[in-house]
């Protein structure tokens, strides 16, 4: 589920935010990586936790200004980045039906599309109706 960034920083400084890697904003206007890590502290004479703490592993509470963003898993990463050069592809293959120049966005292209392949694709754009028709 996608938060806003009042969202996430508002549970992160009421410390309900889940465990992992975040995208921050320090006061400095910088956005590192970081981990934040949910620490417990025990009560030696009962052996429960008495209060538990969430920090952002090497950067003190203090010089955050908000929470961005939860770093995606590799698999939505790589998700991402097929859409991203389908959508490249696609763009091309209008630019061509155009008589446009389109090899600017080819410089990289999907796995497995390549010659003969441009021609495919494009038709079966073409037919789903995704690159409109020449006037």
């Amino acid at each position: 589920m996608t938060k806003n960034l009042e969202e996430l920083t508002s549970n992160w400084q009421d410390e309900k935010l889940d465990d992992g890697l975040y995208y921050i904003r320090l006061e400095n206007g910088k956005t590192p990586i970081a981990e934040l890590e949910t620490w417990c502290r025990y009560d030696d004479e009962v052996e429960e936790p008495y209060k538990t703490e969430q920090e952002f592993f090497g950067y003190p509470k203090d010089i955050i200004s908000e929470v961005l963003s939860p770093i995606p898993s590799y698999d939505h990463f790589v998700e991402l980045k097929k859409k991203a050069e389908i959508d490249r592809l696609k763009k091309a293959l209008k630019f061509y039906a155009k008589g446009r120049n389109y090899k600017k966005y080819l410089v990289s292209l999907p796995t497995g599309i390549s010659g003969m392949n441009y021609i495919k694709c494009f038709v079966t754009l073409k037919d789903r109706g995704e690159i409109a028709q020449k006037p």
